[in-house]
């Protein structure tokens, strides 16, 4: 492939960042920029270009992203393993701890320790410290040490913070769970990151060493970066060829587990002579979406001003929905599906919802079979041949690859084609469905979402 065909398809502001070459560049990419598309063609264009790809690593949040990143690079630099790292930062951390081991005085073999073993640690503390979890929760316990490691707070400075009851008996656990971590020769996730900091501030050696191995950075959602993340990034990309971060401080979800926008509103303070471009051109929304959602972020004190520039045309007016409560709002979405002809009746679809979204839904769709075992008659299915539409069957889950492989397997078996009777009645609707997760759902024909809808 030529690198006319290879950059063929990026517009101009996302081939200046592919083709930056040296010093720190912050990408600024609005919602549906193709902000993956830059650090992807950005990672091949580099494997193409002679780089060593072992210089290379581009860092994710999720094994899931990281995956198709690396797939989409992969197939770009011409499909042979790119031989670069692209992962998390805890999975770079855990291969530097690896190789590091005896500089960070742990042991050669290291366990990590998961969610529900340091739950278990924290309990044991506390019951040492005869602690009761009626007076500490110990998931909140967890949560706030781990916000403090996210934070790179020690033991020490976290105690000599406490000023409350509460705080300064999870100080006094927190120490205590730190001593039990290293005695059972392990580590948690966070100290992943932690732990890597502090190797890397403290020793001029290794740091040196592992800037020279990583000369060329990529960092995706840079807005969602902790301080441990951010301290990471800066150790290893002061002195490389190239830093790349993308990011949009419109997108930050995630300042309850520590993300901090202000790394990615002061780059250009923390790498002097930083080059910024903005991606404008949304390829996702009509006009008029992009018009309500601006000018309901525009309003966000700290920001960058962006305008994004849609691709798709102007558009349908936004229409506002009001609810009262979460079910009528699962109801109203349904029927106006079902109006628009998204779903035939043997047809089916995949919804994703926020997880307590989720729980109202298949509340909602599980109500026939409870009402069933109950002996009542459901409202919503008065004649089943008048005032009933069949939506379904209709699979709400956060993400395909959370399910299990049953699961998995079954949705895919569905997808080649298994369809259901275009009607039911409320008798044969109480078996459980083969697939868990879906379900038949009858929604009143006759009820109107029209009172709903307003334009704006």
């Amino acid at each position: 492939m030529s690198d006319p065909d290879f950059l063929s398809k990026l517009n101009p502001e996302q081939r200046e960042a592919v083709l930056h070459e040296k010093g720190p560049l912050l990408v600024l990419a609005g919602a549906g920029s193709g902000k993956t598309r830059v650090i992807t063609h950005r990672l091949a264009r580099l494997v193409r270009s002679g780089t060593d790809p072992r210089t290379i690593a581009a860092v994710t949040f999720t094994n899931k992203a990281a995956g198709e990143m690396r797939e989409r690079a992969q197939a770009l630099a011409g499909g042979a393993a790119l031989g670069s790292f692209v992962g998390t930062f805890h999975s770079w951390c855990l291969r530097f701890l690896r190789r590091r081991y005896r500089e960070a005085n742990l042991p050669p073999r290291f366990s990590i320790a998961d969610s529900s073993d340091q739950l278990s640690l924290v309990k044991e503390a506390m019951e040492e410290l005869g602690i009761s979890t009626d007076m500490l929760p110990a998931n909140s316990v967890r949560s706030r040490i781990s916000s403090a490691k996210n934070a790179l707070v020690s033991v020490e400075r976290f105690t000599a913070q406490q000023t409350d009851f509460a705080g300064e008996r999870t100080a006094r656990i927190y120490a205590l769970y730190e001593k039990k971590l290293a005695a059972s020769g392990a580590l948690d996730f966070d100290d992943l990151i932690g732990r890597s900091v502090r190797l890397l501030s403290s020793n001029a050696a290794v740091a040196a060493e592992e800037r020279r191995r990583l000369r060329h950075l990529l960092i995706d959602e840079y807005q969602d970066t902790n301080s441990s993340q951010d301290a990471l990034v800066k150790l290893l990309g002061m002195e490389s060829d190239s830093l790349c971060a993308v990011g949009d401080e419109d997108q930050s979800i995630y300042r309850w587990r520590g993300a901090e926008i202000e790394h990615i509103l002061r780059f250009e303070e923390d790498f002097p002579g930083a080059r910024v471009i903005a991606l404008e051109s949304n390829y996702r929304s009509t006009a008029k979406i992009l018009a309500a959602a601006s000018g309901v972020v525009s309003h966000n004190r700290r920001r960058r001003e962006k305008r994004l520039r849609a691709d798709r045309g102007d558009g349908n007016a936004v229409r506002l929905w009001r609810f009262e409560e979460d079910r009528t709002e699962v109801e109203a979405v349904a029927r106006e599906l079902v109006h628009r002809g998204v779903f035939a009746f043997a047809g089916h679809a995949e919804i994703e919802h926020p997880r307590g979204h989720r729980r109202t839904v298949d509340k909602e769709h599980d109500r026939p079979r409870r009402l069933a075992r109950l002996g009542r008659a459901d409202p919503l299915a008065k004649h089943p041949q008048g005032n009933v539409a069949l939506l379904g069957p209709v699979f709400v889950a956060p993400d395909f690859a959370a399910l299990g492989s049953n699961r998995r397997r079954s949705l895919r078996r569905h997808r080649r084609g298994r369809r259901y009777a275009k009607t039911e009645t409320f008798e044969n609707r109480a078996p459980r469905h083969p697939i868990f997760g879906i379900r038949h759902r009858f929604i009143p024909a006759s009820h109107s979402t029209s009172h709903f809808l307003r334009e704006v």
